[in-house]
């Protein structure tokens, strides 16, 4: 069984699965090639920039949709580690509402949402346009919730 990666919590957003601390690091194109069309489509179902109604849109989201979700989480587990099987990770023990705030965590670690919103207004000392650096909270720094939760990349291949 693969154990969490040892991370500086200070430093490094992580999740919470199984009942264990997962860091999730900036993703790197490595992670972003395999989820980014998953990112965006989900990021629309659940209209996480606007926040409302967060609970029910989770709620009615179809088995594809929750499919992606795992995907998500499992790509953005996979950059801290790489040993994580798909299989291992679907055998975790970790409720719908832990995926997706786990999903939430690893839709932030994209900073892809960090350059939208820097891009709507100029960051203080920037440019517009101008991404800002990463955001260790854990949340992205557009509106979407805050979140701990934990996944890891999927290949579809198992050791």
């Amino acid at each position: 069984m693969t154990e969490p990666a040892k991370f500086n919590p200070r430093e490094t957003p992580f999740v919470i699965l199984a009942g264990k601390n997962w860091p999730i690091p900036v993703l790197g194109p490595r992670q972003m090639r395999h989820i980014f069309r998953q990112i965006m489509s989900l990021t629309d179902a659940l209209n996480v920039m606007v926040g409302e109604n967060f609970g029910e849109k989770a709620v009615n989201l179809s088995n594809e949709q929750y499919n992606q979700v795992c995907e998500v989480v499992y790509h953005g587990l996979s950059k801290a580690h790489p040993d994580l099987l798909f299989d291992e990770f679907l055998d975790m023990e970790v409720g719908p509402i832990e995926m997706l705030m786990a999903f939430l965590v690893v839709r932030a670690q994209t900073q892809l949402f960090n350059a939208i919103a820097s891009s709507d207004a100029a960051p203080e000392g920037g440019t517009k346009g101008e991404a800002k650096g990463p955001n260790r909270t854990g949340t992205a720094s557009s509106r979407a919730p805050a979140a701990t939760s934990t996944g890891r990349r999927t290949t579809g291949k198992t050791r």
